[in-house]
Parts: structure tokens; sequence; C-alpha cells
């Protein structure tokens, strides 16, 4: 404002001294300000950088125990259907053997609905028209050895 008189006063030469005396100091004390304002910006952008290192490796254990979660539980649900499957073919093949050691009398329980369940469902129905077979026979038999 000062200089801005002068200058209106027309005292250009007094304007100009103020500019030159004052101006230097106003020009250094901008140029602090922006130094002040860039390690700022740079300070903010480092703690971006960390809290998004700190995100990303959250994000990497996240995923990493979610994946061995997965695959704990993948390894048990297979292991539990193999042995279900397993177990049961093992009880058919038994009642199978019985069977051909001449033991007509097996019957398997049957649970479900899926393949394994209808085996054993005709298993059960071959294993009893077998018996009944067989009792037809024996009845035969001795009646036959009757007669004679």
């Amino acid at each position: 404002q000062q200089v801005i008189a002068l200058m209106q006063d027309g005292k250009y030469k007094q304007a100009q001294e103020i500019t030159r005396s004052k101006g230097n100091a106003h020009v250094e004390a901008i140029m602090i300000e922006l130094e002040k304002l860039g390690e700022y910006a740079a300070n903010k952008a480092l703690m971006f950088n960390e809290a998004s290192s700190e995100i990303a490796t959250r994000a990497q254990v996240i995923t990493i125990t979610a994946l061995t979660i997965s695959i704990f539980f993948g390894i048990f649900f297979a292991m539990y259907l193999s042995l279900s499957i397993t177990n049961r073919l093992d009880r058919i093949g038994y009642a199978a053997s019985k069977m051909a050691e001449g033991d007509l009398r097996q019957a398997l329980e049957v649970k479900g609905g899926d393949e394994l369940s209808k085996l054993s469902q005709n298993f059960n129905i071959i294993a009893n028209k077998l018996s009944k077979s067989y009792k037809t026979l024996e009845i035969g038999r001795a009646s036959c050895r009757e007669r004679v």
C-alpha cells in the first residue's frame, strides 16, 4: 500500500527503494513457506505410502489365512468323503464274501439316495431272493426225501 501511494504521488524512486528492500524479504518469506509446503506434501505422501504398505501386508495375511483355512477344510472334507465311501464299499464287500461262503442272510443298512445306497438296496434284494430260492430248494429236497 505504501508503494502504491508513492507511485500515485509520482515518487517512483522511493517506491523502487521500498520494493527492493521489503520485496526481497517478502520473496524470501514466500520461498521459505513454499519449502515448508513441499516438505508437508512429501511427509503426507510418505504417510500414505506407509499406510498403503500396511494395508497390502494385511491383505496378504488375510489372503494366506483364508487360503490355508480353505485348504484345511478341503482336505478334511475329501478325507471324510473318501472314508465314507471306502467304509460303505468295505461293508458291501464283506457281505458279498459272506454270501460267497454260503451265509445268505446278509442285509446291508441303506442310507441316502446315492449310487452306493442303490447298490446296497440291490444287494439286499439279491440276498433276499437267493435266500428264498435256497429255502425253496431245501423244501423241495426234503419233500423228495420223504417220497423216497
